[in-house]
């Protein structure tokens, strides 16, 4: 018959003495004689006391701290300075009298924040005042069968995209869908391949209102993880939105 263990003689766990040790913090110091049995190597090889074992282990909580508060400091610089870009672009948008200006103006502005190196909005065949200020104009099928996920969640995307994905959206090659000789020859003199090639990761935000798609807004960063599926998209969501909004005021 197997002896039964006493509670003496019950080896401890490493989580129990882990536990003990934390709820008697004052136990080296009650108990200075375990201090001189207790192996704590460095990783030169030499052993080291427990005073500068915690010192070392101090030192790297508070770079690893440090380092998680420079972090935090530089997401709300850069926040800061996204959000001074929206509401600039936001108020132009406003004040805009010609909607088919808009695209070009939402363009230019992204293109200037940092690590955005390319910017497109492609609209669908929607009702514009002017069809003759280099829009990207594509019917609502192409733009639906290359970007069916963000149709139907009706949400940015952010992440690495094919090649023929990045070229449909950053390469003005794709202008329009009817266009003539001559335009065509123009679009080309203008491709943006050489960029495109460089093109690492994008975010694709749908320019909604109503629950309707008309159109989308693209960025590229030739930085991998600029844009990646666990960023935040409430600034470019919202800039979506909005032209959205204006797109159905205005669509003559």
């Amino acid at each position: 018959m197997t002896k039964k263990l006493t509670a003496e003689q019950r080896a401890l766990g490493s989580h129990e003495v882990l536990s003990y040790l934390r709820t008697n913090p004052n136990f080296f110091i009650e108990n200075e004689e375990i201090l001189r049995v207790v192996n704590l190597p460095h990783q030169s090889g030499q052993a080291i006391s427990l005073v500068e074992r915690q010192i070392s282990v101090l030192r790297n909580y508070s770079k690893t701290a440090d380092e998680r508060f420079s972090e935090l400091i530089t997401n709300a610089t850069n926040n800061d300075q996204l959000f001074q870009v929206i509401r600039s672009l936001v108020l132009q948008i406003l004040q805009s009298d010609r909607i088919s200006l808009i695209p070009k103006l939402v363009e230019s502005q992204f293109e200037d924040i940092e690590n955005i190196d390319a910017c497109s909005v492609i609209l669908t065949n929607f009702s514009l005042k002017s069809s003759n200020d280099n829009l990207r104009v594509v019917s609502n099928d192409s733009l639906k069968a290359n970007f069916s996920d963000i149709f139907r969640l009706k949400k940015t995307f952010c992440g690495a995209i094919t090649h023929k994905k990045k070229t449909y959206l950053f390469d003005e090659t794709n202008l329009s869908e009817n266009l003539s000789k001559n335009d065509i020859q123009k679009a080309k003199s203008k491709s943006n391949d050489a960029i495109v090639k460089k093109i690492q990761s994008t975010a694709i935000c749908p320019i909604i209102h109503n629950n309707e798609i008309l159109g989308l807004i693209a960025c590229g960063s030739k930085a991998e993880n600029h844009f990646s599926p666990t960023q935040e998209t409430i600034f470019i969501d919202f800039i979506g939105e909005v032209i959205g909004a204006v797109l159905t005021k205005n669509p003559a």
